[in-house]
């Protein structure tokens, strides 16, 4: 969220408005669509599996996310954002309109180099592993034994073990040195996260 408000609104201050709009509408249905949501519904839904602090944090990022992107998409798409906001944050957030409130900012505490960089990893392997069905003709709720990854990642996907086993249905997750078995690996533009799936 914090490169893509900051680029919209660079975009936006040299009247840049179709790269504006293609940021916003790329982070809206890339990320925080394709991706983000996928990753925490299941914190909202099988609450039992999460801490009450992890479900409060997904909370709070679903809410602040969408409302980022509706600010950043307000001065293209005026009427439906105006719509939406009107209905879910304009009692919570007190402003009358959405083109009345602030603009949104990245918050210094948002840029915690190791979280962005395992979160980044975990999109990626998530990504590889909806490939991997795809192509085995596999559902995508389909169970998965076991996912293994490499250990020089081990610590910075702690945090999203629990993320990658729910929105991907895999009962495991292992890792070891190297990954040597190519029939069953999933090949990734970024060669530092080779996989094996069982």
């Amino acid at each position: 969220e914090t490169d893509a408000i900051v680029k919209v609104t660079e975009y936006f201050e040299n009247y840049e408005f179709a790269k504006a709009r293609k940021e916003a509408e790329l982070f809206f249905w890339h990320i925080f669509c394709d991706n983000y949501l996928e990753m925490v519904k299941q914190r909202l839904y099988n609450r039992d599996n999460y801490s009450e602090d992890e479900v409060r944090a997904a909370q709070y990022c679903l809410y602040h996310g969408l409302l980022a992107v509706l600010k950043i998409l307000a001065p293209i798409m005026p009427y439906i954002t105006e719509e939406i906001y009107s209905h879910y944050f304009r009692d919570k957030e007190g402003t009358k309109s959405i083109h009345a409130s602030s603009w949104p900012h990245a918050e210094d505490w948002w840029k915690n180099e190791d979280v962005l960089h395992g979160g980044d990893l975990a999109v990626e392997i998530i990504s590889a592993i909806r490939q991997y069905k795809n192509r085995n003709r596999m559902p995508l709720n389909a169970e998965l034994e076991e996912l293994v990854l490499p250990e020089s990642i081990k610590a910075r996907m702690a945090e999203f073990e629990q993320a990658i086993r729910d929105t991907m249905k895999i009962k495991n997750i292992a890792y070891q040195k190297e990954i040597s078995n190519p029939d069953a690996v999933a090949n990734f533009e970024n060669a530092e996260i080779n996989m094996l799936l069982r």
